[in-house]
């Protein structure tokens, strides 16, 4: 209970979620979906972790233990995605339940590019013939153009802090890169409106232009008076 007090609590007191409005791209829903290989020593079973995002922040995730073993890392990448998938249609039906539909496919990033082939592929691949059928939902899915699996780099993996213990550097530049988008975010809605004000305000003086001049003309000339 001490270290989590003094290396965790202490060490995170400045993280939090910080949600921004930035036009009608901010409430859009993205995952990303993260596995690791064979974690448990003892059953060398694997962990799933996604997370899901709306404005600039995380609003649903989850980290669990797979309950099969998997022989590749494609395979429990493509597990793993099951539940991602599975999570994504939920949010977007509960969007539209609250009649915010979200036009479009959701995008769930995805650091495995076998995975991401497996679930476009109209034919059974050859590492996945053993596969239970349930597993592949994310193909359906994907075929309907209800989600959309776009590859991200394995050190921008968000999700990588949901499924293994990471080292205090690699932890803490995932948590930045939330932090930074965030905070970017930020400062473009802050220019943006800014811009408009200014914009309001040129818009204001040219209206009012043709009365300054007539009024400067007849103070410079008050004979004409």
């Amino acid at each position: 209970m001490k270290r989590i007090f003094r290396y965790y609590l202490r060490g995170a007191v400045s993280y939090g979620l910080q949600y921004t409005k930035d036009g009608d791209n901010a409430a859009i829903l993205t995952g990303y979906s993260d596995a690791d290989w064979a974690g448990d020593i003892n059953d060398r079973k694997s962990t799933s972790g996604y997370l899901f995002v709306i404005s600039g922040a995380v609003v649903s995730w989850k980290s669990r233990k797979q309950t099969c073993v998997a022989l590749s890392t494609a395979e429990t990448e493509y597990v793993a995605l099951v539940g991602a998938t599975h999570e994504a249609a939920w949010m977007r039906q509960l969007r539209n339940d609250l009649c915010h539909e979200q036009v479009g496919s959701t995008v769930i990033y995805e650091d495995n590019q076998a995975a991401i082939a497996i679930s476009q592929q109209q034919h059974s691949h050859s590492k996945m013939k053993h596969t239970d059928i349930r597993y592949h939902f994310v193909r359906k899915l994907v075929q309907d153009n209800t989600i959309e699996l776009q590859y991200c780099r394995t050190d921008d993996m968000i999700a990588d802090i949901l499924t293994k213990g990471l080292t205090h550097e690699k932890f803490s530049r995932l948590c930045t890169i939330r932090i930074e988008r965030s905070v970017c975010l930020h400062v473009r809605r802050s220019v943006g409106e800014s811009g408009h004000a200014c914009q309001t305000i040129i818009e204001s003086c040219l209206l009012l232009l043709p009365l300054i001049t007539s009024l400067l003309f007849f103070v410079t000339c008050p004979t004409i008076m």
